[in-house]
């Protein structure tokens, strides 16, 4: 992928970005235990990134290839990342990370308190990429969707 271009662009709460967000979460809904179809509908949960989140999408050779969605809030509040997701044919060259190291600068740069999510624990290469990260676990749970156990981590910029 050196010969790529891979370029990262931001768009905060603007409905023009629905068609690239559904893009990539239909690309990659089966990647996701259980599906995200299985939970919502994937053209409303689309728009609901596009018109209340922050979303950072990456671009590689000019085509749609992850993405990061996310709710900043400020101190005294923790932001929420939603979801991070990199199309099959572009995972391994580190967009997941930076667009998740994007979310926790963005978020550092408005005085959040810090970023919250939660993820399947059984995904135990990316639970310790972000236990490394500076992230905690802070309740650990059954998926209501299917038998998986999910963790809620926590970033705290202020320890």
């Amino acid at each position: 992928m050196k010969d790529n271009e891979i370029k990262y662009i931001s768009f905060n709460k603007d409905d023009s970005s629905f068609q690239l967000i559904l893009n990539i979460l239909l690309s990659t809904d089966s990647d996701f235990s259980p599906p995200i179809s299985s939970k919502v509908d994937i053209h409303d949960i689309s728009k609901k990134y596009a018109e209340k989140a922050s979303v950072c999408i990456a671009f590689v050779n000019n085509q749609p290839a992850g993405l990061v969605a996310y709710y900043p809030n400020t101190v005294p509040n923790f932001s929420y990342l939603s979801i991070i997701c990199v199309k099959n044919e572009f995972r391994g060259n580190g967009i997941g990370k930076t667009l998740e190291e994007k979310c926790i600068s963005d978020c550092m740069s408005i005085n959040s308190r810090g970023v919250r999510l939660n993820m399947r624990k059984s995904n135990y290469k990316l639970l310790n990429s972000r236990l490394n990260l500076g992230y905690n676990i802070i309740r650990e749970y059954k998926n209501e969707f299917s038998s998986e156990i999910i963790v809620d981590l926590e970033y705290d910029f202020k320890n």
